[in-house]
Order: structure tokens, then sequence, then C-alpha cells
């Protein structure tokens, strides 16, 4: 879990973070999705639009710039 934290501004890649879980990727998806009830996708895109949403609570003045700095690929989809 610390690897999908947004310390880490580069793009996150399945094949790194089961290496670093020591797992293959199937494994890594299964395990996941049994210990959170979320597909990776699924929680990355939840962590980041709360993070987004927490930006723009925090007086972020644009959402364009919230999104992007969540990493979210459509930062426009977020609504002030």
């Amino acid at each position: 879990m610390a690897r999908i934290k947004f310390d880490d501004a580069q793009p996150l890649h399945i094949d790194d973070l089961a290496s670093t879980a020591h797992m293959g990727p199937s494994s890594l998806h299964r395990y996941f999705k049994q210990v959170t009830a979320l597909s990776l996708l699924q929680y990355l895109k939840r962590i980041r639009l709360q993070e987004a949403s927490r930006l723009l609570f925090s007086r972020v003045p644009r959402c364009r710039r919230c999104g992007l700095s969540c990493r979210l690929r459509e930062p426009y989809a977020i609504q002030p």
C-alpha cells in the first residue's frame, strides 16, 4: 500500500508493485481484491478522487491542477 500513495510522481506499473510484494501480477491482483474488496484500479481511482476532494476543500483554486496533482487521467472530471 505504501507504494501506491502519492509520494511518488512516477507512474505505477503492476509488475513493479508485484515485485515489491514478492508476488506475480495475477497473485497480487487476487490478493489485493481479497484484502480490499476492490480491484487495484478501483482502489487507485478511489484514493485519487479522495485526495482530489481533500485538495479542493482545502481551497486549492483550480480543479485541473488538483486532478493532475492526484495523477487522474481526466482531471476535468472533478467538479468543485
